[in-house]
């Protein structure tokens, strides 16, 4: 089964490796370049070679003038991604920086930089990205949450920790994601406290259930 298989991987790659030779081709010769473009990117991205696949793509856009900021970011981090599991730091953020550059509006962008830089104990930039998550999309507030806390911990600096303070403020008033702030009450105030909160929260959202004893 093992040798079928390698058998099989290799007249795998062989198909893919014409392929690409006969689309890079049809590129350089200028017929139907846009389609063939198109074909070629989806051969690097199924084999996972992400900066062909972004070096494509931006060939694309000289070609249609088509905005693709948003599928290179997420090439970007597909390859932050497969630098990490390598254990290639360096590759990893440069090419998540790249990621930003091209679209610093993306979720997955600002996360995965937010886990990059706690990870190598830049406190003040992982807190800053992960606020920016929590602005982006409310539900990711139960991850962010506790990671905003451990930073603030180790960050010397009065004024952030204000501003963090003020922001938690405005949106606890706005009854955003109801269940980590409540848990961080009921954790540090006790449960009348995240009681008393809820009831407040349900004013607004009555869907919302009571926290339980």
């Amino acid at each position: 089964l093992s040798s079928s298989s390698a058998a099989s991987d290799v007249y795998k790659r062989q198909v893919l490796d014409r392929a690409e030779g006969l689309f890079k081709e049809v590129c350089d010769e200028g017929l139907h370049r846009k389609q063939a473009q198109r074909a070629l990117r989806d051969i690097y991205v199924q084999e996972q070679e992400w900066l062909s696949a972004i070096a494509t793509v931006k060939a694309y856009v000289r070609t249609t003038g088509e905005k693709q900021n948003k599928l290179i970011a997420h090439y970007y981090c597909e390859q932050a991604e497969l630098d990490q599991k390598q254990g290639n730091v360096n590759g990893a953020n440069k090419h998540l920086q790249l990621a930003y550059q091209h679209d610093a509006g993306s979720l997955r962008v600002n996360y995965m930089l937010a886990k990059q830089d706690f990870d190598q104990q830049k406190y003040l930039e992982a807190l800053a990205y992960y606020v920016r998550v929590i602005e982006l999309d409310t539900r990711f507030a139960a991850k962010a949450l506790p990671k905003i806390q451990l930073c603030l911990e180790q960050i010397d600096n009065k004024r952030v920790q204000r501003q963090l303070e003020a922001l938690f403020e405005r949106l606890k008033k706005e009854g955003v994601y109801v269940t980590p702030l409540t848990q961080q009450i009921r954790d540090q105030e006790g449960v009348q406290e995240a009681k008393a909160y809820l009831e407040g929260i349900m004013d607004k959202q009555p869907g919302v259930e009571p926290l339980k004893d």
